[in-house]
């Protein structure tokens, strides 16, 4: 039993070093794997703004450090404001000031004095109107009356910024004045009478429901103050809302407007109903007010419409459409958002491909047709460049590889949405049996970008760029060697191709050069990449990064002095530090833990305090 602990320490050590050598390797095998982390997609998504797994690591995930605003600039902002110094100076001090209330950067109770004192006795009106927006933005309510004393035809600016407010933290204190704008709408400026009838809904003002409805039944007024009468009263009072409709949606088109305006609140059954029939209006404007309020407030009432008007020559009835279809999810209705993934609209096509993962994503049963519809598009041969596009999207998102091989014929496509987004599509769900065409495309690409045949047109060139940065990586994830004289090449930095494929490239060089006779010279050529701090044109951090991952692929530990000195040279923190820390531990190294973030002063103050003030 006496030697039992010293056996079991001995044990342990070996196990330990055992996983320090296999799970680097086991890290480095990864990049086969379907990626499931999280992929997030802009809602209008562009074939040049997608998200590359390999740029999609932690150590690409920038941090900001906190920001503080230091007490010193404060006590700065106040004692000029409060001082004997010129109008110019008051009104940085308090444009200051209202960038700490709208920022929310102190407690207002340490400003609002000042504010309120300097708006008392100044005679500049510039320095008045910085003053109450301050007072404004830091909800000021004790300083009501004074503000409200600021309002009037002369100042529109401050008028707009100051009513609203007014109206809802003091609604009594300026109705009489907005219903007098409204009562003569010709003794007054348009921007006031439009203002009023903004502040009246606001303040749920009933009485000037009669007002409102005078307004916009009248034809003696202009359509802009009809129109936000109309939108005051559908909020104000549905009913009147509805009775106004009524009378004016037989009426030319601009009284249709107003009718479909009037019901986009209506709740009740004679609103719907008329809001139905408005939907089928000739005028396009008039229905996609329609569609929209009632895909809404009820959109059940649409159901049996939804096919024929998918096909609507107004984009916005279809992305109505889209809506109701999401909602009202079924096999049907699944079928009828694929084929709308061919709308020339890019919101349309955009929202479709959004409603099919919403409802794939809360749907098992559905899920499957989904991603079978959106497979038979690729395989079709029938589809337009938009809805391959979208097709190949939403299998993106769904992690649904089945499709792959029907993809590969799109790295060819002549669009160049859909053979960008055909190589994404591929490095999400690497596949060796496919590789050999990636490569093929890959030399092609290359090829052509050496070539400079593109002339002028930079979008076709950053086009092929981008692809090549996805081939790059489907090549380096199924251990593609031959990829690496194309990689190779993206270690020189006048290469005709973006610094992300670069940046790609570099990494893909050291994936596939893992024990290969040329692994030494490889090495090198990645720890000059890590270091090339040339005066005239240094290397791109983003490519020193992922030069750095690539030494980590390598695995050899010939790199491990290259990574330290680099970690001396550049420090922990940011892209670079913590790339080389990922190294380090392939390698079976324990690097130093990051520096916490620091919190840094906030910039860009017009006015600050002096060294003395400090």
């Amino acid at each position: 039993m006496r030697n039992t602990l010293p056996n079991l320490i001995l044990l342990t050590s070996l196990l330990a070093v055992g996983l320090a050598t296999v799970c680097p390797r086991a890290r480095a095998d990864d990049w086969a794997a379907d990626y499931e982390g999280e992929l997030a997609l802009p809602s209008v998504t562009r074939y040049d703004r997608l998200p590359t797994r390999l740029l999609m690591l932690d150590v690409f995930d920038r941090v900001s450090n906190p920001e503080f605003m230091p007490d010193t600039f404060l006590n700065f902002f106040v004692r000029v404001l409060d001082g004997d110094y010129d109008n110019e100076l008051h009104w940085e001090a308090a444009d200051a000031l209202h960038r700490v209330a709208r920022e929310q950067l102190a407690e207002p109770d340490r400003i609002l004095p000042s504010l309120r004192n300097r708006l008392q006795h100044t005679d500049s009106m510039l320095v008045k109107r910085v003053c109450a927006q301050a007072l404004v933005a830091a909800d000021d309510r004790s300083s009501a009356e004074a503000l409200s004393q600021l309002c009037g035809p002369d100042e529109h600016v401050l008028s707009t910024i100051i009513e609203p407010w007014l109206a809802e933290v003091r609604p009594g204190l300026l109705q009489e004045r907005w219903l007098a704008r409204l009562e003569n709408p010709g003794g007054t400026s348009q921007p006031q009478v439009l203002l009023a009838c903004r502040c009246l809904m606001l303040a749920k003002c009933d009485p000037a429901r009669g007002v409102l409805q005078e307004l916009v039944e009248s034809d003696q007024v202009r359509f802009v103050v009809r129109q936000a009468a109309a939108g005051s009263l559908s909020r104000l009072h549905p009913p009147t809302a509805t009775d106004s409709a009524d009378r004016l949606a037989a009426g030319p088109v601009t009284d249709r407007i107003l009718a479909a305006m009037l019901l986009d609140q209506a709740p009740s059954e004679r609103g719907l109903a008329l809001l139905s029939t408005l939907c089928d209006d000739a005028d396009m404007a008039v229905a996609a007010l329609a569609w929209s309020a009632l895909e809404r407030l009820d959109r059940r009432r649409l159901a049996d419409r939804l096919p024929s008007a998918s096909r609507h020559p107004e984009p916005s009835v279809r992305r109505a459409v889209v809506r109701a279809l999401r909602h009202l999810a079924s096999t049907d209705h699944c079928r009828l958002l694929l084929a709308m993934l061919a709308d020339r609209h890019i919101g349309v096509r955009n929202d479709a491909r959004a409603a099919l993962h919403a409802v794939a994503e809360e749907s098992d049963t559905l899920r499957p047709d989904i991603v079978t519809g959106a497979g038979g598009i690729l395989q079709s041969g029938q589809a337009n460049w938009e809805q391959l596009e979208q097709a190949m999207l939403l299998l993106g998102q769904q992690r649904h590889g089945e499709f792959q091989s029907s993809v590969v014929p799109l790295l060819t496509y002549e669009r160049h949405e859909v053979f960008v987004t055909a190589a994404w599509l591929l490095h999400l769900m690497p596949r060796p049996e496919l590789s050999d065409e990636v490569v093929r495309v890959a030399r092609q690409r290359m090829e052509y970008l050496n070539s400079g045949q593109y002339g002028p047109s930079l979008r076709i060139k950053d086009a092929n760029s981008i692809q090549l940065r996805y081939l790059f990586h489907v090549a380096a994830s199924t251990g593609r060697a031959d990829i690496a004289p194309i990689a190779r090449q993206m270690l020189n930095k006048e290469a005709p191709t973006l610094v992300e494929t670069r940046a790609v490239g570099v990494w893909a060089l050291g994936v596939v050069s893992r024990g290969e006779p040329t692994a030494e010279s490889v090495r090198r050529s990645l720890v000059a990449r890590v270091h090339d701090d040339s005066e005239e044109v240094p290397e791109d951090i983003l490519v020193k990064s992922t030069a750095a991952l690539g030494l980590g692929e390598m695995l050899m530990k010939e790199s491990i002095p290259d990574l330290e000195r680099a970690h001396s040279k550049y420090g922990i923190g940011g892209e670079l530090g913590l790339s080389v820390s990922r190294s380090l531990r392939m390698l079976g190294e324990d690097p130093p833990e990051p520096p916490p973030l620091q919190p840094l002063a906030i910039g860009g103050w017009k006015l600050g305090p002096s060294f003395r003030d400090q």
